[in-house]
């Protein structure tokens, strides 16, 4: 039996919720995303999207995540102490056995020279297509971003969009510009040496919903799901949608070796305390390594 709403949830994620490493979906041919620099000393300019709606998100490249105790597909984490010969997180798909890995965040604009990074996962955790750490009950997410455009109303999305600065500070104040979100104060951090920017926010509570990841009156597809939507990335303007009201994020926006990175912990209303300590240990057991 799947774990409740797996296939919703893994076409939301193909289509743009966590779209951490796209090794299915290539880039488009636009142009790389800036390196991390200096922040910008004018504000975040406000540009107004077409009228048109945006791209519809591609097809999921693998389809419904596959039920709990199926193979994943790929090779099984084995913890090396060398590290060189760790098994690529990011070609696998479904359920992996606990274990250190290694993340190459290829698809993200990044090319030629992609972050690299080892992680340990913990029983109970899987891969989706777009590359995407889901804990099995599917009440937590980690995923990872190269955010290019923050929506000036997540459920208006069809409207105005940020265009972000460079530095880390420019994106910590686009998202603070957002408003309903209860965006925190940004406070300095640092997650193995990289410093950046922590900060919370969540979708707003009384924000209407009729099912998993669709909002009322909230602008829509050609398919017709009205979405909550929060940034688009570089380099193929895949978009961060949400699931339920109340769904709170926890983001690191890191200065990865001059490349900016945004590491985005999901977890759902109701998300048990053990499901936020994994989340926890995930994070703490990142090494960037490239």
């Amino acid at each position: 039996m799947e774990p409740r709403g797996v296939a919703r949830h893994a076409r939301l994620l193909a289509g743009g919720l966590a779209a951490a490493v796209l090794t299915a979906c290539s880039a488009t041919g636009s142009a790389p995303a800036p390196a991390v620099g200096t922040d910008s000393a004018t504000p975040v300019t406000i540009t107004a999207l077409p009228t048109a709606p945006p791209p519809e998100p591609g097809p999921s490249p693998g389809g419904a995540r596959p039920s709990t105790g199926a193979t994943a597909t790929g090779a099984r984490g084995v913890t090396s102490p060398a590290g060189a010969d760790l098994p690529r997180l990011d070609e696998l798909t479904g359920p992996v056995e606990p274990g250190t890995y290694r993340h190459v965040l290829e698809g993200l604009g990044y090319e030629p020279d992609p972050p690299v990074l080892e992680l340990t996962v913990p029983d109970g955790w899987s891969v989706l297509p777009v590359g995407s750490l889901v804990r099995e009950d599917d009440a937590v997410t980690i995923s990872f971003w190269n955010v290019a455009q923050v929506f000036a109303d997540p459920c208006r999305w069809h409207g105005e969009r940020q265009l972000v600065g460079p530095g880390i500070r420019d994106l910590a104040q686009a998202l603070q510009r957002v408003p309903r979100r209860g965006a925190s104060e940004p406070t300095e951090v640092e997650l193995d040496g990289r410093w950046g920017l922590f900060m919370e926010w969540s979708v707003p509570a009384d924000q209407e919903s009729d099912r998993p990841g669709s909002f009322v009156g909230c602008d829509d597809t050609r398919r017709g799901d009205t979405l909550y939507v929060s940034w688009t990335t570089w380099p193929n303007g895949r978009q961060r949608y949400h699931r339920f009201p109340g769904e709170v994020d926890r983001m690191w926006i890191l200065d990865v070796d001059g490349r900016r990175l945004l590491v985005d912990a999901q977890q759902e209303p109701g998300a048990s305390a053990e499901a936020i300590a994994q989340i926890d240990a995930i994070i703490d057991s990142i090494r960037f390594v490239g």
